[in-house]
């Protein structure tokens, strides 16, 4: 059985109570959010302090993220072997469609985002990012990403989720089923977002480095067009051409090397 260190553990989870939009957060806020006693709290605050990882604000008072965690991120841009291929996609498939494309993998419950682009008129101002974050139980990205995982890590990834759930959905696992069983049928997942206006495709793409991924292409549907949320590759060109820009998206990301 591996080890695990507890002290680099919890000091990881304090650092992951920070997520963009939450602004600054207090002592109390972490001790909340991990469940651990204050004195832990106070002693883990004290050292990612003193390496500058978190900052206390005195006007505010509260805590954010440190300098340091931005270099992290810039490393992990650079260094990644998948964005290169992958974000000029996302940017061309984007304004081909003037739709919304991303590109995702899990995390704690949540789809993060590693890139996104947003070309869809309809909605000039909403914002996908790098690190913004989804829920797996309610997007399509998120049901791909279940589609795409080997059989037994699925259920173990399901079985997660329900356990860490504080109030599992009511008809969350009947969601999750109808949406494999699409993308068994058709090849990808779909939902309909901001009450039927817009619909989100998703597929899963396995990447170069080993990891499972996602790409998303979330576009308005037309005032004149079908609703439901069953398969919108029907006789509409609109959809039709979604899916295949989806396609056209994964194809773009390195997958995993032939067998010799």
């Amino acid at each position: 059985m591996a080890l695990v260190n507890r002290s680099l553990e919890r000091g990881l989870a304090l650092l992951a109570c920070f997520r963009p939009g939450l602004g600054t957060l207090s002592h109390r806020d972490l001790v909340e959010r991990t469940g651990l006693p204050k004195a832990t709290v106070t002693r883990l605050l004290r050292t990612l302090r003193e390496q500058g990882y978190v900052a206390f604000d005195a006007a505010l008072g509260g805590y954010r993220l440190g300098v340091p965690i931005l270099g992290l991120a810039r490393a992990w841009i650079l260094e990644n072997p998948l964005l290169p291929a992958v974000s000029p996609a996302l940017r061309r498939i984007a304004g081909q469609t003037r739709a919304m494309a991303s590109f995702g993998t899990a995390h704690d419950g949540d789809i993060v985002y590693l890139d996104g682009v947003n070309r869809d008129d309809s909605r000039p101002g909403r914002q996908i990012g790098r690190g913004m974050r989804i829920p797996i139980l309610s997007s399509s990205v998120g049901h791909a990403w279940l589609a795409g995982l080997p059989p037994g890590r699925r259920t173990a990834e399901i079985a997660r989720l329900r356990a860490a759930s504080v109030e599992w959905p009511a008809g969350a696992r009947a969601l999750i089923d109808g949406a494999l069983r699409h993308y068994r049928e058709h090849g990808y997942c779909t939902l309909l977002y901001n009450e039927g206006r817009h619909r989100a495709i998703a597929m899963p793409v396995a990447g170069s480095d080993g990891g499972h991924y996602t790409v998303s292409i979330v576009y308005p549907v037309q005032p004149s067009g079908p609703r439901k949320p069953g398969d919108p590759a029907q006789d509409d060109a609109v959809a039709l051409a979604m899916v295949q820009a989806l396609r056209d998206l994964a194809a773009s990301v390195p997958g995993p090397a032939a067998p010799a």
